[in-house]
């Protein structure tokens, strides 16, 4: 066996680990940003989704999304809050639910490689693509979600 090849490939490995692990905390990051300036904001925003049941769970997988759920009433200013971060995105209206899909590109020049971080966020409520279900939004959904 050649140990070149087995080094490189080991090498080769553990790039997708590390631009996902990259990739992670970047989008921690930003969505700490973006609720810290939403607080500040006392705008009514809250993650859902996988990252806050990892809040209870600890972490089992890498992601590169997170799923927020933002008032009616607070969309247009968090919606700038996204913008001044950087993030770029389009609202589609899903008929019982309008979500705002953004990302923002980021390179690793270090790496070699490039990512982009996802904020999907439901307005109004939430709203559950994968049944389709629209929880409309109450006051009670925006309590005690502070970071």
């Amino acid at each position: 066996m050649n140990p070149t090849a087995k080094t490189s490939k080991n090498v080769s490995s553990v790039k997708p680990v590390r631009i996902r692990e990259f990739a992670e905390r970047q989008l921690l990051y930003d969505l700490n940003e973006a609720m810290t300036r939403s607080i500040q904001d006392n705008l009514e925003v809250a993650v859902i989704g996988g990252l806050a049941v990892r809040a209870y769970a600890g972490p089992t997988r890498f992601t590169h999304d997170a799923d927020i759920v933002v008032s009616q009433k607070s969309y247009g200013k968090f919606r700038r809050i996204l913008r001044d971060m950087g993030y770029k995105g389009r609202k589609q209206n899903f008929g019982r639910g309008e979500i705002l899909f953004t990302q923002k590109h980021y390179e690793d020049k270090a790496m070699g490689s490039a990512f982009n971080v996802q904020l999907d966020i439901s307005i109004g409520g939430i709203f559950d693509l994968s049944s389709g279900i629209h929880y409309k939004e109450t006051t009670r959904l925006f309590e005690d979600v502070g970071i």
